[in-house]
Parts: C-alpha cells; sequence; structure tokens
C-alpha cells in the first residue's frame, strides 16, 4: 500500500516506524531513557502547580457556562492538551491545530486503514513535523524551562539529522499521547462515576481513595482498547499458532476484565485491592511513559468536579461512544452541573 499512496501517504507510517513505542532494542534504548529522564516521579511532582491552575481554570469555566455542558471539549480535552502545552512550553493557543492534527493520527491505527484516511494523516505529521522543527530550532537558540529545551540541548543523540527526525517524531508521541488517552481516561472515569454515584460519596469521605480510583477508572473503562505486537519466534498461545511476522492484536480492555484475575471484575469499585493489576498502560520496556502524568491530572479533575458539583450528571443515558477500535472514548458528555 505504501508505495501506492506517493510521499504524502508514506509520510505517517514512516513517521510511526520512528516512535519508541514501535522501536526494539538496540533503536528504542537511547530514545526511551531520553525522554524517561524528563519523566520521573520527582518531575511529575514539579508538574503538579502546572495541572492544579489548569484544572482550576478548567471548572471555573465551565461552572458559568450554559446549561447542560459538553464536558469533553470543555474539560476532558481542555485539561491535558494545556497540560502537556505547559510542560514542553508551547503556547495554549495552538492547541486547536493539536487536535486536528491528533484526530487525524489516530486514524492511522484503524485495522486495515484505507488510503483515503492515511492521506489526511500524512497532512496532518508533514504540518506537526514542520511545527515541531520550528519548535526545536528556537529551543537551540533560546533556551527556555521545559522538556523540549531539556531534550534540544541535554541529549547529544538529537544532535545529528537522524536524531532530530526522531526527536520531532518522539515529541509528536508525546503530544499525540499526552493528552488523546488522558482526554478518554477522564471523560470515561466521570461516565463511570455518573452511574455509581456511591464511588463519588466513598471518595468525597475517604479522599485518600483516589489513587486507587484512578486504577479501577483505567481497569474498568481504559481509554486503550487494544494493541499489537509482530511475533519475532513461534509461540502458541491456547490452540493458536503463531509464526514470526504474524501481527497479533491483543485486547488489554478484555484482559482487565479477567475473572481469574479480577473478582466481579464488571463491577466498578474503587476498592478493589488489586485495581493496579490492569493493563492500561501496557508493560514491559514500552510501558506508558507518562501514565504517572495522567494519574496525576485525572486524580486533580474527580477530585475538584465531586467537590464543586458532586456526582456527574449525564444529561443523554446512552453514551456517544467514538468508533474506533484503538481508543475506548467518548464523543460527547453532556451534564448538568
Amino acid at each position: 500500500m505504501e508505495e501506492q499512496l506517493g510521499p504524502e501517504g508514506r509520510a505517517p507510517i514512516a513517521m510511526l516506524r520512528k516512535w519508541m513505542s514501535q522501536l526494539d532494542p538496540p533503536d528504542h534504548t537511547p530514545i526511551r531513557s531520553a525522554f524517561a529522564a524528563t519523566f520521573t516521579p520527582r518531575a511529575i511532582q514539579d508538574f503538579d502547580p502546572i495541572i492544579e491552575a489548569v484544572v482550576a481554570d478548567a471548572m471555573t469555566a465551565i461552572q458559568g457556562a450554559d446549561q447542560p455542558v459538553d464536558l469533553m471539549p470543555s474539560l476532558a480535552y481542555e485539561v491535558p492538551i494545556l497540560v502537556i502545552c505547559e510542560i514542553l512550553g508551547v503556547p495554549g493557543g495552538d492547541r486547536a491545530a493539536f487536535k486536528r492534527w491528533s484526530s487525524d493520527l489516530v486514524r492511522l491505527f484503524e485495522p486495515g486503514v484505507s488510503a483515503e484516511p492515511l492521506l489526511e494523516c500524512g497532512r496532518a505529521v508533514e504540518e506537526f513535523s514542520a511545527y515541531l522543527s520550528d519548535l526545536i530550532d528556537d529551543r537551540q537558540c533560546a533556551p527556555r524551562n521545559d522538556i523540549t529545551t531539556k531534550l534540544v540541548l541535554d541529549n547529544l543523540n538529537f544532535r545529528s539529522e537522524s536524531g532530530r527526525q526522531a526527536l520531532i517524531a518522539n515529541l509528536m508521541l508525546l503530544v499525540w499521547a499526552g493528552h488523546e488517552t488522558t482526554m478518554n481516561l477522564i471523560g470515561n472515569g466521570l461516565l463511570a462515576f455518573a452511574r455509581n454515584p456511591r464511588a463519588v460519596e466513598a471518595l468525597v469521605n475517604e479522599p485518600d481513595l483516589m489513587p486507587n480510583a484512578v486504577e479501577e477508572v483505567l481497569r474498568y473503562e481504559g481509554p486503550i482498547r487494544t494493541t499489537s505486537r509482530i511475533a519475532h519466534e513461534p509461540v502458541v498461545v491456547g490452540d493458536m499458532q503463531i509464526s514470526p511476522g504474524d501481527m497479533v492484536v491483543v485486547l488489554q480492555q478484555a484482559a482487565n476484565g479477567d475473572p481469574l484475575v479480577f473478582a466481579d471484575g464488571d463491577r466498578f469499585d474503587v476498592r478493589r485491592e488489586n485495581a493496579r493489576s490492569h493493563l492500561g498502560f501496557g508493560g514491559g520496556i514500552h510501558f506508558c511513559l507518562g501514565a504517572s502524568l495522567a494519574r496525576a491530572e485525572a486524580s486533580v479533575v474527580f477530585r475538584e468536579y465531586f467537590r464543586r458539583f458532586g456526582v456527574p450528571r449525564v444529561v443523554d443515558e446512552t453514551p456517544d461512544w467514538n468508533r474506533s477500535l484503538f481508543i475506548r472514548g467518548l464523543n460527547s458528555l453532556g451534564v448538568v452541573l
């Protein structure tokens, strides 16, 4: 298919192949290490004031909005995109472009993706790459106290042309993953709490339950439905023979309901003792780099929403889910505050 699409259609495939999430060692190791150094637990704690300020502003904005309020664009999307913009040193006014690029990029992961979505992805990749290239040039000339500056100046691997392209691709991954998945974690969580008001009552009375509640949201209705892997050697799973080169699509959200691991897995339980055993962030060397940041953002959003507005009261009991096989998320979530 790549040969038939022309340069614009091939661009998203070429970009994807540079993402650390798609690489194996040894290519994976230096890129992952460079980005991981900026997302240590200590670094995430340093982001707390940014998260608190962004969430407070978003809550105040919806508090004064006409009713009902769609929480997906006004809260679930607004918070993570502004947080990642602040962390990377990107103007918040560019978030509309990020959303457009992100929406086009996510189509790349659909099984059997056709030529037209790939062309849209290609345009998004070109525009996004040009933006990030300019951002890198700016930080080289005028360093700031942000993650982009740290990655540009502190890592020699990104000084070569191939290294620069790897940096652009993985900044793109960071922006996309830093808000697309967290947006759906927040939206899915608010819907789960709307359907389980006693969970909200428990969190209001016992705030220390919040970290475990976020893990239960990730287990019960996480934002990632599937992932895929390509076998390097023969393996048998059940009665299925998998050969080298075969692609395997893994339904990790289904695994999060495995009755052998999670008793009564269809029940939303913020007190579930092994909630953190979910696969929502993957595992191994590809464990989600931004897991701590996503947890922190969701915790603050849920806490502040319940404090200000109580249990979410949805307008339509029929959820408006997207049609993606990769991302589990809502198109809209109308509530009355």
